[in-house]
């Protein structure tokens, strides 16, 4: 059956305490679809609106994936991955609706693990995760 062929959540992963994701975007309702999707697959997920507020949660607590927006009010995804990879050693995933605005080099270059074009699958995301997570 199809329904048997479900991606899972690298067990070995979480108990290697890599599973604190922080979702940034300013569309709440991807923040929160993001956030209890991952939540239900073993992940410890926390979602804000601006790398503002993805800055102030890093400095205080460790997270392992940072999933961040390209076009955001304020910072822009793109700074916030630069910023990121200097001071943390959180993996980033870039994701952006707009395809002709980045390209898999541009994430490259500013440090990001991964980029992924809205709308996602929630299964794609998934893979996308347990792939940075595998590197």
């Amino acid at each position: 059956m199809a329904e048997d062929k479900k991606i899972k959540t690298d067990e070995s992963i979480l108990k290697k305490g890599k599973g604190d994701i922080l979702i940034v975007d300013d569309d709440y309702s991807i923040r929160r679809v993001f956030r209890e999707f991952l939540n239900s697959k073993g992940f410890v997920a926390h979602a804000v609106s601006v790398a503002e507020e993805a800055l102030a949660i890093l400095k205080e607590m460790e997270v392992d994936l940072v999933i961040t927006d390209l076009h955001m009010p304020g910072m822009d995804g793109l700074e916030l991955t630069r910023l990121i990879k200097e001071r943390y050693s959180s993996h980033v995933i870039i994701m952006t609706g707009y395809r002709e605005a980045l390209t898999q080099e541009d994430a490259n270059r500013v440090g990001a693990d991964d980029l992924i074009y809205k709308p996602v699958a929630l299964i794609e995301l998934l893979f996308r995760i347990n792939r940075v997570f595998n590197k």
